[in-house]
């Protein structure tokens, strides 16, 4: 029992010592996702994001998928499902001198990588066919690739929040090659 206790303590102690550089939140934008964030020494973070995106954030990006896929066809509409998105980055730190403002407020940039994937159900028409009637084809969709990030965020002086805004740059390199474009705000509850 004492083993117990003891083992108990410095588990207790152990998170407690560690406990001012961790983030867990929330992240509104594309993705919508949890957040976690590790502060690390010499102004550095790690951070790692699990999310989802609505339907509506990547609706051009699904139709000019489509008509680079099937340039025969007349796209009408799609739908996407299961899409999960998955992100690790590195972070350098700064430190923006405030005065006057309880807190404190740091910028930051650093570089990561990206992997989505999502169901997507196209509907179209084919003229080949009869032109009047929609056809749907469903694909699965893959993108992976590094991201450059850059941001603020604001840390409440007597509670345990930070607030941040930032904006990410995708670029994507399975699928089709491009860059995309991520804002993003959100809160992180620190402990």
């Amino acid at each position: 029992m004492k083993k117990i206790a003891f083992c108990s303590l410095f588990l207790l102690n152990t998170f407690i010592v560690v406990a001012q550089h961790n983030g867990l939140g929330i992240r509104i934008g594309e993705p919508m996702a949890i957040t976690f964030k590790r502060y690390l020494p010499s102004n550095r973070a790690l951070e790692f994001m699990i999310g989802t995106a609505p339907n509506v954030f990547a609706s051009t990006y699904y139709e000019k998928q489509f008509n680079r896929l099937y340039d025969d066809l007349e796209y009408k509409d799609h739908e996407t499902r299961s899409v999960f998105y998955t992100a690790a980055r590195y972070l350098f730190q700064f430190q923006v001198p405030t005065e006057g403002i309880e807190g404190k407020l740091d910028w930051y940039v650093g570089f990561g990588g990206v992997i989505k994937t999502a169901r997507v159900e196209y509907f179209y028409r084919d003229f080949d066919i009869n032109g009047r009637d929609i056809f749907s084809t469903k694909k699965r969709d893959f993108d992976v690739g590094p991201e450059a990030i850059g941001g603020l965020e604001f840390t409440l002086q007597n509670i345990p929040l930070v607030v941040f805004g930032e904006m990410s740059f995708f670029f994507e390199v399975s699928n089709r090659a491009s860059m995309r474009v991520f804002p993003g705000i959100g809160a992180r509850y620190s402990f």
